[in-house]
């Protein structure tokens, strides 16, 4: 497991940057800094974030394991993790996961929200039927009855969902 604040340490003295630079230019005291390299401080990604700008880098390339040649991963997954803007996605993969999600249910999760946010964006609606193979289409009655179900079975403190592992109902 990485200590952050070894980590900024070491990256901060290897660049030549004092503690205190860093401090002025986040807007926090220098013992601050010196307490969060000390680790009688955490500090938030956000901040670490801050942290890395000043020292060059990325968060990917600050928890890379030392040695590690992030080059080496495929562009399209560097793309993701190294853009700053993706953190609230990878956030949510991360919190999925310790949830007890697994990835095939993760990633299923992922397809059917494509596909329904692609129907939207093509017709401004979200259809039920259109997920029935071939030419069948539920009628609107069947819809409803559907809808209603479902909306029975969700509000139901008891239910529990097949891909939960290890959770008990509320």
């Amino acid at each position: 497991m990485i200590d952050i604040g070894d980590r900024i340490r070491s990256i901060r003295t290897s660049k030549r940057i004092t503690a205190s630079m860093i401090a002025k230019e986040i807007g926090v005291a220098q013992s601050f800094i010196s307490a969060i390299e000390n680790g009688t401080k955490k500090c938030s990604l956000e901040t670490l974030d801050k942290i890395c700008k000043i020292l060059g880098i990325t968060l990917s390339e600050f928890f890379a394991i030392e040695g590690q040649d992030l080059a080496q991963l495929p562009p399209d997954i560097w793309e993701l993790v190294s853009a700053s803007e993706n953190y609230g996605l990878l956030r949510q993969i991360i919190i999925l996961k310790k949830e007890g999600y697994s990835n095939e249910v993760i990633i299923e999760w992922l397809n059917s929200l494509n596909k329904a946010l692609t129907d939207i964006k093509k017709k401004g609606v979200f259809v039920v039927g259109e997920y029935l193979p071939g030419d069948k289409k539920y009628t609107e009655q069947e819809e409803q009855e559907i809808a209603e179900k479902l909306s029975e079975k969700l509000n139901d403190p008891n239910f529990l969902p097949p891909w939960r592992k290890n959770s008990k109902p509320k």
